[in-house]
């Protein structure tokens, strides 16, 4: 606060100094009245014929003031406002740069900043996809609420005309940094996206496919963004995460899990794999499946994920890493999402088996996670984190992989199986398990 005292009082002085010339202008040239043009002439014209001429009027005080011409008042079609009667003039400005002598020191700031073009791209590239997506949008800047502004297409997305076909491409990049094969970046409109705060749910994106079978990525090269709008050259560059293998025990569907060991001791289940390239954080998840029987026959199939654990690793590919499935707490997450509303309706529910899924993350990917985790310590501060040359966003890489293969899944173990349809947690939920689960999953137990 004393720092800015000061500041304060030498910008009041200086604004008071200003409305007294202000205020001797008035006085000089009582026919003077605002010009929102900023310029000399008594009123602003809408259309670009010649004014009607008058006469100059110069007051006797104003000898040294500029000539400032009117028109009739007949005449006035082609402004912006009626001129006012020289007369009637005087007192309203009079008042007015007196009033603002008093009342006129203001601490408003105008925080809206120059426009800037920023373009911001973003795209995660899994190699097994067969169409790859982008995301191509522009920063807007705006007096009025952005949240408005959000809603409006042209806010946010970029036309043919300021992006063309020809200034937007992904380079296939090897080793030595050599561009070895250039693909087209097409655009299309998408349906569906979710109500938020930008507009919906038709939303542009761009989209290309690979040079591998059926539009695949080669994961030992890297693949470039680059595009070009209104001037603005943007580019970024990732690797590919490589296809993970997942240990057998954990990947077959003849090794049922066992998380009960007997009666009244439950077990974890090791889940493991090996690091694959280019991956960074492995996630796993397992997806449990099951029928609902009703009253009234109707078979709802449906199932549920649950996350495992995840594993940040440096290690080079084909070590081992693993997460541990806890046996109580597996049934546990089964008695809590499985029950629905009207449990007197269901008769019966069928255990379809069990799956283990990953989500493998590039290590920029990795780092954006990094960043957006809530903030549990006291500094509430953190970067933003970029990897767009030239704009904003991030363009990485990630993997799925979905076990066991072929379809099948896995089955529980007899003690298992014993505490889904009889244990503490799920006896009241009516399962029944099949022996072994049939292919394809319908079916009685």
């Amino acid at each position: 606060m004393a720092m800015g005292t000061p500041c304060c009082f030498i910008s009041c002085s200086v604004w008071v100094v200003t409305r007294l010339a202000s205020f001797i202008c008035v006085l000089m040239l009582w026919n003077c009245y605002p010009d929102p043009s900023g310029g000399r002439s008594g009123a602003v014209k809408a259309r670009s014929q010649p004014g009607p001429s008058v006469r100059p009027v110069r007051p006797l005080l104003a000898a040294i003031a500029p000539v400032i011409i009117f028109p009739a008042l007949g005449k006035a079609a082609g402004y912006l406002w009626q001129p006012m009667e020289l007369r009637s003039l005087l007192r309203p400005a009079l008042f007015a740069s007196v009033g603002t002598l008093f009342f006129g020191c203001s601490t408003d700031l105008d925080v809206t900043a120059p426009y800037k073009e920023i373009t911001v791209v973003y795209s995660l590239l899994n190699k097994n996809d067969i169409i790859h997506w982008v995301k191509i949008n522009k920063a807007y800047l705006g007096d009025g609420d952005a949240f408005l502004y959000a809603q409006i297409p042209d806010s946010t997305e970029y036309t043919e005309e300021q992006m063309p076909f020809d200034q937007r491409r992904i380079e296939k990049v090897d080793a030595d940094g050599n561009v070895v094969a250039n693909f087209e970046l097409h655009d299309t409109i998408l349906d569906g996206r979710l109500d938020g705060l930008f507009n919906g749910p038709l939303h542009k994106m761009y989209y290309f496919r690979g040079d591998q079978a059926e539009g695949r990525l080669d994961p030992n090269f890297r693949y470039r963004v680059v595009a070009t709008a209104k001037g603005n050259r943007v580019e970024a560059i990732t690797p590919l995460v490589n296809d993970l293998i997942v240990y057998t025990p954990t990947a077959n569907a003849i090794t049922p899990l066992a998380l009960k060991q007997n009666v009244s001791v439950y077990q974890s289940q090791a889940i493991r794999w090996f690091t694959t390239l280019n991956g960074r954080r492995y996630e796993a998840y397992y997806r449990f499946h099951y029928d609902e029987v009703l009253t009234d026959g109707t078979v709802n199939t449906k199932s549920f994920d649950s996350f495992v654990g995840s594993v940040v690793s440096a290690s080079q590919p084909g070590q081992s890493d693993e997460v541990s499935l806890n046996g109580e707490l597996f049934f546990q997450t089964v008695a809590a999402k499985v029950p629905i509303a009207n449990e007197d309706q269901v008769q019966q529910r069928i255990f379809r088996g069990v799956e283990f899924f990953w989500w493998i993350a590039a290590a920029d990917l990795h780092t954006y996670l990094q960043l957006a985790n809530p903030i549990s310590g006291i500094v509430e501060e953190r970067p933003d984190y970029s990897n767009v040359s030239g704009g904003y966003g991030l363009v990485s890489s990630r993997m799925y992989r979905i076990v066991p293969d072929g379809g099948a899944r896995k089955t529980l173990s007899l003690p298992s199986k014993d505490e889904l349809v009889g244990g503490q947690y799920t006896g009241s939920l009516l399962f029944c398990v099949p022996t072994p689960i049939p292919i394809p999953l319908t079916g009685p137990c």
